[in-house]
This record gives structure tokens, sequence and C-alpha cells, in this order.
């Protein structure tokens, strides 16, 4: 009859179908229960064809192989059996459906909307009951990536505060699993815990199609002409929908307290006459435009011990976009932890307090990782590499050191490519309060900082959108571009013809950062006067010349500083002095055993001769060792011999004739000289 039993049916479509109750029957890890619940119910409402659909149900249910049983009584053979002797049992055969549902669409269409949420609606003797089963959600778009993959959908819902929620649910995660119910409800939707109230939704998500499409993007930032902060909110227009699944509001660090006006007198204006800090705010507003510019990662360094005002100056740059104390972050970190803190700084600052914190070889990895802007390349469980992340940001960072002194201290040489992507300044700015120059009327410096950074505590967050809002508009951006291209032809302008490659980069950074101010000047985000930003970032831009040798190429004063390092600590010890005329050799020392070259002093400097593997696999370990050879040979540090030839023959007594590296010094001052002139060995 309409509405039989599960078990019932089977054993008529058994005893009919010469079938035993081994070669068909239901699965033991399904419950009598479940199938009264999912079966019979549900096809005693659906008429008379309720025993042959049951049928079709359970086989593409429960996936009973037909091959277990022999031709003829297999459940699709079985199946047409039934239909012909449907009339057995007085009951018409089934019309076939012209588009046929699964049940799992069949769960989803027992789902009604309403304004409270969503509700399973069941029928029970007639009568219609209801249950609400989750908070009323709609899904607003289908989203993927640019390659079309990793398709799902855009959730959207109000939680109890009113507040608007937008949740992007892979469909990877619908298909097994509670992973999106979970996600609504930790945003405040409610969702039945029942099992299967929840596979009911995932059906309905899964089947439902807005006709709507929307992008992924993998990490904030630029997409086309819109910004997506890390929050999920934007800034600009876009012609499709762009969902960043990644976003976490409550943890945040680009939120808004105050408004623009506030934050103008209560904290820039204080900046104002104050180098260091116009350059931290100047930076802290650059990193939208590299990708716009084509810029290259990178950023500065304020060192200096003591309370000099660095952590203000921080704080400072950090107002820009959201509260200092959840937008610094410190040294103190794996490589990886602040490469993915990196990612989602994407297109705006990094900021990064108390280099002393971190090890000197995770600082130097951490320089590098940032400013090449990508991760470490991974592979996963089957060997194919990783996506690989990537990034455009500029970075803010003090300590009492240096990134030289630092690495130094863990016996690691700086490379001329770490200390550009890590321009330092120097903390002090000479004027008598450490970092400040102006402290506005204060007592002292340590009162203008505490006043700086409570202003700075309390509004935060307005300037970076505004800035981004202007950047965004078609109509204004090119002109600003241009506007701050002029400011880095500018400062590139001011370095000599013989510039090395590396102070270019330099240079170019300093103009970026002053191009941005002047331009957010202009734009009424900044308080300052017209070429303020220009005069007051100009004077880093001198100091760290100065401090760098001014126009001489930072690459040679890397080379130089390597050499006399090196000489410095190992003349005494590594190279015996060659018998000169005037200079008798001591005779109460050992010779070494395997000397590193050997030296000799006249009136004019020390000439040292360095043995091959030295020169290269010591003194220059990890550089380019042709590239020092041009460079110490252009400054006539090496002398090559008279037919150019880098390394020259000396003959050494008691060994005989030699290939070395010629380098001679010029005289140095007195102590020095006695420094170098104080060998531990044996003469030759």
């Amino acid at each position: 009859r309409s509405g039989v039993s599960l078990n019932t049916a089977y054993l008529i479509l058994m005893r009919f179908c010469n079938s035993g109750p081994s070669e068909v029957q239901m699965p033991n890890d399904v419950s009598t229960a479940h199938r009264r619940r999912s079966y019979n119910d549900k096809f005693v409402r659906r008429g008379p064809s309720a025993f042959p659909s049951a049928v079709r149900y359970v086989n593409d249910d429960y996936a009973i192989p037909d091959t277990t049983l022999p031709q003829g009584n297999r459940l699709t053979d079985q199946v047409c059996r039934i239909e012909k002797i449907s009339t057995v049992f007085s009951l018409p055969a089934p019309e076939p459906d012209a588009t046929p549902r699964s049940p799992d669409t069949f769960l989803a269409s027992e789902l009604v909307e309403c304004d409270d949420g969503i509700y399973f609606v069941k029928n029970i003797k007639g009568k219609e009951v209801r249950r609400r089963i989750a908070s009323k959600f709609s899904v607003v778009a289908k989203a993927r990536s640019s390659s079309s993959s990793d398709w799902g959908a855009c959730l959207e819902f109000v939680d109890a505060d009113r507040v608007t929620h937008e949740v992007f649910v892979p469909y990877r995660s619908l298909v097994s699993g509670s992973v999106f119910a979970a996600k609504l409800a930790s945003r405040g939707a409610f969702v039945s815990s029942n099992a299967t109230d929840v596979h009911r939704l995932r059906e309905f998500v899964l089947t439902h199609d807005p006709g709507v499409r929307a992008t992924i993007v993998s990490k904030p930032g630029w997409e086309g002409s819109q910004f997506i902060f890390p929050d999920a909110s934007r800034e600009g227009s876009s012609c499709e929908r762009i969902i960043y699944p990644a976003a976490d509001p409550a943890c945040s660090a680009f939120t808004q307290s105050g408004q623009p006006a506030e934050w103008k007198s209560n904290v820039a204006t204080l900046c104002q006459d104050n180098s260091r800090l116009v350059l931290a705010i100047a930076v802290a507003l650059t990193g939208p435009v590299l990708p716009l510019l084509g810029g290259e990662n990178g950023g500065f360094h304020f060192s200096g011990t003591g309370s000099t005002g660095k952590s203000t100056t921080l704080s400072v740059a950090s107002s820009v976009w959201g509260p200092p104390e959840r937008f610094i972050s410190t040294w103190w970190g794996t490589v990886n932890g602040i490469a993915t803190n990196a990612l989602q700084r994407n297109h705006t600052l990094m900021v990064l307090d108390e280099m002393g914190q971190s090890t000197p070889k995770d600082a130097g990895n951490v320089v590098y990782t940032l400013g090449n802007g990508q991760d470490k390349l991974r592979a996963n469980q089957a060997g194919n590499p990783h996506a690989k992340r990537s990034w455009q940001l500029m970075i803010l960072s003090a300590g009492e050191v240096s990134l030289e002194q630092h690495l130094a201290s863990g016996g690691i040489q700086v490379m001329a490519g770490q200390e550009i992507r890590l321009i330092d300044i120097q903390a002090d700015a000479r004027a008598g309060h450490g970092v400040f120059e102006n402290i506005h009327g204060c007592a002292n410096s340590a009162e203008f900082s505490d006043r700086l950074k409570q202003k700075a505590s309390n509004c935060y967050g307005e300037p970076g959108r505004l800035w981004i809002r202007a950047l965004a508009d078609p109509t204004h951006r090119p002109e600003l571009l241009q506007q701050i291209q002029a400011h880095i032809d500018g400062f590139e302008g001011q370095l000599p013809n013989n510039a090395d490659g590396l102070l270019r980069r330099g240079a170019r950074r300093f103009g970026m950062a002053t191009g941005v101010a002047e331009a957010c000047i202009r734009l009424g985000i900044l308080p300052w006067p017209q070429g303020h930003a220009a005069e007051q970032i100009g004077k880093c831009f001198n100091q760290w010349r100065t401090t760098r040798g001014g126009g001489e190429a930072l690459g040679m004063n890397q080379t130089m500083n390597r050499l006399s390092s090196f000489l410095s600590k190992h003349a005494a010890s590594n190279f015996p002095l060659l018998v000169t005329k005037g200079i008798v050799p001591p005779t109460n020392c050992r010779k070494p055993r395997n000397p590193y070259g050997y030296q000799s002093v006249s009136s004019d400097g020390t000439d040292f001769f360095i043995t091959s593997d030295v020169f290269t696999e010591k003194i220059f370990a990890g550089m380019n060792p042709r590239h020092c050879t041009k460079q110490l040979v252009d400054a006539g540090v090496l002398i090559p011999d008279k037919h150019g030839v880098n390394q020259i023959v000396k003959y050494i007594p008691k060994s005989g004739a030699m290939r070395f590296y010629h380098v001679h010094l010029a005289t140095p001052s007195q102590p020095q000289r006695d420094a170098l002139t104080a060998p531990k060995a044996n003469g030759v």
C-alpha cells in the first residue's frame, strides 16, 4: 500500500523478485528510526509512487552494489519488475519526473525562510509543524578566485546586536563536516546543533544560486581600484564584489577613533618641525603607493641608546592606520610569524619595535624576508609547492643598536642588501631632546613624549583611509602619482653621477616618502605648510648620506668595513712581518703554522699580502669576490701587478714565490699603527 514501511517494502520486493534476504537488505549501520524518518514519513506524503521511488532512493543513497547480485536480481531490474507487477497492488506505475530530484535537494526544499530565521517544515498527520533551525541568512553571491577555483558561497546575516556580517563558506567545507555551522555561530548566528538540520542547511547553501558572482582575494590591499582592509572593510569601487575570506574584524588593527580634524590638531600638529616624526608619518602613508609606482619593499630603522623617543615615533606612525598598542609588533617572534603578520599589512605599514629582542640570525632573515616581499617556499603533503605568499609594504623599526651592530654581536657581517632594505637613521636629532627638535612648549622631552603618545592612542585610523580614498579616485590618482614621481626624481638627482645603485635605491625611498607627504599636505590630510615635509625629510636624508660617506657607494663601504675588520682582528696573530729596511721583527714569538699571509710596514702605510683562499673564503665569505676585488682596485686599496692581474707573485724567504692579493692601507693614526705593528708571530 501507499506509505508502507521500508522494511515491509523490502520483504515484498524480495518475495516477488525471487531474492533472498541475504541478497538485498538494509545496511547494518542504518537504524530503524532513521529508515522511518528518512523514507516512510517522507514518502507517505508522496502518494502511490512511493514504493518504487523508495527503491531508487535507497539505491542512490546507500549505493547498494548491483554487481553483487546475479543478473535479473539486481535492484535496477527489480524496480522494473515492481513497476510491471504494480497492478497486483492496485498501484499505478510511477510517472517519470521531468526534473528528478535527489533526496538532498528534497531536504533543502523543506526549509522555509522567514523574517526571524530559517525553519524546517514537517507535515505530521496533515498538520504543518515548523521548527527554527538557524538565524536568517542570505546567499548573496557565488565566489571564486581569479583562476576560477576555490568556489564557495558568500553569506550575509545580522547578529543580535544588529551588526551585519559577511561570511565566505567554501563549497569543500559543505561537502562534509560542519565547519560552516561553527563559522556562522562564531559570528553570532544561531545554528541548530542537530546534525540533520545542519545537513539541510548545507544542502540549502549548495543548491542556492543568487545569480551574482564575487572574486576571492588571498590578502588585503589593492584589488583593481578597490582597497580591501584586513577587517574586510573597503574603500573605492569595483565592477565585481571582492571578498577577503581570511578577514577577522576582532583581530584587525585597522580601526578608527576620533575625527580626522582631531588627529591633525592633536597628533600631526605636534610633529611639525620634528624631522624624525615627519619621516615616520610619511613612511606610514607610503605603503599604498608602492604597487602603483612599482616601488620596492623597505623601510627605516631608528637606532639610539636610552629613552630618546624611538617608541613614541613608532606610535605616531601607527596612529595613521590604527591603535598603536595593537598595530605595533616586536622583533620577538619567528620569521614565519612575522611573515604572516606582513601579509596582513600588505600595501600598508609594518612596525617592529625592540630589535634587541631578536637573535642576530633571525633579525637578518627577517630583514631579507620582509624586503624581498615573499615567504619561504614550502611543499604540501603531495610534494607540490604551496601557493607562495607575497606582499608589498613599508617598514618602520626601532632599537638601541643598528642592524649592523646587532648582527655583528652574533658574529654576522651585515650585507649591503640588508642595509639598504632597512636604512639606519640615528634617533638622536642633536637638538638636546633625543628624537625631538621642537617640543612645542613642554617642559622637557619626556613630557612631550608622554603627551604625544596619549594623543596618538586616542585619535587614530582616519588619515590612512582618507589617503586611500584619494588614491582610489580615478580622476585624482594620475596627478597624485605624477607629483610623487617628481619628488623621487628630485632626491635621486641630488646624488653624484658616480653614486652606487644601492645609494640610488635609498634616495628613491626618501623621495617617495617626501612625495606622499607633500601630496597629503595638498589634500588637507596633513596640516603642515607646503614644502615642510621635503625640508624635514631632507635632514634625515643628508644625515644618512653623511653617515654612509656622502656620495660614496654603500657597497664599497661594506667591502672596506669587512676588510678593515678582518685585518684589525688578525693582523697581529696571523700576518707575520716581512723583514724590511728599518723594521726589526721580534724574536720572542712563534710563527703561525698556517699564516693568512704576510705584512710589511713602511713610512707610507702597511702592505698586506693575503693568500687567495683567505681573501675569498674568510674575508669576503658570502659576498661576490670579483665585485669586491674590482671595488678595491678602483679605490686604490688593492694593488695589481704591472700587467693588471689582481694577484701578484712575491718571493717569501724559506717558502719561495707565492701568489697574493696585495692590499695597501695608507698610514693610519699612531694608535692604529701601533695595533697593526705589534705582531705576536715571528717575522720572516
